[in-house]
């Protein structure tokens, strides 16, 4: 028997959604893609629709699927370590799926059609000037939904988390006594965050509005009683961005890029950066160093006697 079919029985042994199973059967007979590219595409497409069953906490409706889902799960990808070729290749499965879906009929829209690959060239990470951050999380806190909303943007800001790190805190984790959260990252490896005084008092006020503070239970709840997940984060952060007209700029990792940027370029090194962010390659953290270059090149040029006279 050829790789290609020993991989083929082992791929469709495994209970694949329908459509996901008919893709894999084009792959493999139309399109006569070798056998690693077909486990590279299946194991890309296992790893979206698990992480939208974690999302949405039911089976996954393919009509469902908006591209606000898939932009997430792009991002889920690159906090979990992904490098850039790794996205466009995930990128590249998706749209690829999804192009087969409209040809076939599953679906009517494309949510993957505008999905972007990663440019070549690696750009500065986006991040919010202190003005912008202190605007942005001032909101008037007369419910639970919005004492729950302004400690969410505190957090972010305090500790540089990643979305799934700030959903998956549950009540034990915390000690707002001193000042510090456990969270769980990347390869489940835990560290410690801390809270500024702010995160820590927005906390507080928080939790002494809610009504389940067992050990097990979720931080951050949806309306419902449920856990509030990374898509409901991301949706809580593009509401506020667009109240401050900031359109679709903020996203949770411009929260981490901000606080990131914010301590070196008040003087943190590299090494506590890394340790703070959770990264496990100091090769991650070093894209803050150029910020920080920009920075200081702009404050040499503004200083510098002879700075203005080389402009010439």
């Amino acid at each position: 028997m050829r790789n290609a079919d020993i991989l083929w029985k082992f791929l469709t042994e495994i209970n694949l959604d329908s459509e996901i199973d008919a893709f894999a059967e084009y792959l493999k007979s139309e399109k006569n893609r070798s056998a690693n590219t077909l486990k590279s595409y299946l194991t890309d497409l296992f790893q979206l629709r698990d992480f939208l069953i974690k999302e949405k906490d039911s089976d996954i409706d393919v009509n469902a699927v908006s591209y606000e889902d898939l932009s997430l799960f792009v991002g889920h990808r690159y906090d979990c370590g992904d490098d850039r070729m790794t996205l466009r290749r995930k990128i590249a499965a998706v749209k690829s799926f999804y192009s087969f879906l409209i040809r076939n009929d599953y679906i009517e829209k494309n949510p993957a059609k505008m999905l972007p690959f990663p440019k070549k060239k690696y750009q500065l990470p986006k991040f919010l000037k202190l003005k912008q951050s202190k605007e942005f999380v001032e909101i008037e806190d007369t419910d639970l939904k919005s004492l729950r909303d302004r400690a969410i943007f505190e957090l972010f800001f305090s500790t540089g988390a990643r979305v799934s790190e700030i959903a998956s805190i549950r009540i034990r984790d915390v000690d707002i006594d001193k000042k510090q959260i456990k969270v769980v990252g990347k390869g489940s490896y835990e560290r410690f965050v801390f809270l500024t005084n702010d995160a820590s008092k927005y906390l507080k006020k928080y939790l002494s509005n809610r009504k389940d503070l067992s050990d097990d239970s979720p931080l951050f709840m949806n309306l419902k009683g449920g856990k509030l997940t990374e898509r409901g984060i991301f949706h809580i952060i593009k509401k506020r961005s667009e109240e401050c007209g900031l359109g679709s700029y903020v996203t949770p990792h411009v929260f981490r890029h901000t606080f990131a940027t914010e301590i070196m370029n008040n003087g943190a090194d590299i090494k506590t950066v890394q340790d703070l962010l959770g990264h496990k390659s100091i090769t991650a953290t070093q894209i803050y160093t150029h910020t920080t270059k920009r920075r200081l090149k702009d404050i040499y040029t503004r200083f510098h006697p002879h700075a203005e006279e080389s402009k010439d």
